[in-house]
């Protein structure tokens, strides 16, 4: 017998149910209670995407923490981020997935990457809830598929 959750769904799987996020939205995606900068890192999921891995990244000179976001725009989009808990890395390098915008789910991925353009990179600290250009070390430009390896961002 179907029921329907607080997000619409009707059916009889509790598993599926959705869940409040900590603003109190049902099916909501906010990040953080505090911070709205930090819940502006959204993005939608595209069947185009590219993979950095980032050895590193750094604030003047100083590595950032776990608590820390490294965040991929094109142009004011938000097309990808990871949060830097290196624990959670792979052999300590951080992967980034970036979107791009694809032709199946082109509404949702309007204004993503495209083959040859490249990502603006942000580092977000979040003990002074402040975002900060990142530079990498080589010229990254965006392809479906695309991985790219080991590179620093200061």
């Amino acid at each position: 017998d179907p029921t329907c959750d607080n997000c619409g769904v009707c059916d009889s799987k509790p598993s599926n149910d959705c869940i409040q996020d900590c603003k109190g939205i049902w099916g909501g995606s906010a990040i953080s209670c505090e911070d709205d900068l930090l819940n502006s890192f959204n993005y939608n999921q595209s069947t185009e995407q590219a993979f950095y891995f980032i050895e590193s990244a750094t604030i003047n000179g100083t590595s950032i923490s776990a608590n820390d976001y490294v965040v991929a725009y094109k142009d004011s989009v938000c097309v990808g981020y990871r949060k830097w808990d290196r624990s959670l890395c792979n052999n300590d390098q951080c992967e980034l997935p970036v979107m791009g915008m694809s032709s199946s789910s082109s509404d949702l991925t309007v204004g993503y990457m495209q083959h040859g353009e490249s990502p603006d990179f942000m580092i977000y600290d979040a003990s002074a809830q402040t975002i900060y250009p990142a530079v990498a070390d080589s010229d990254i430009t965006w392809e479906n598929m695309g991985i790219l390896i080991s590179f620093p961002f200061h």
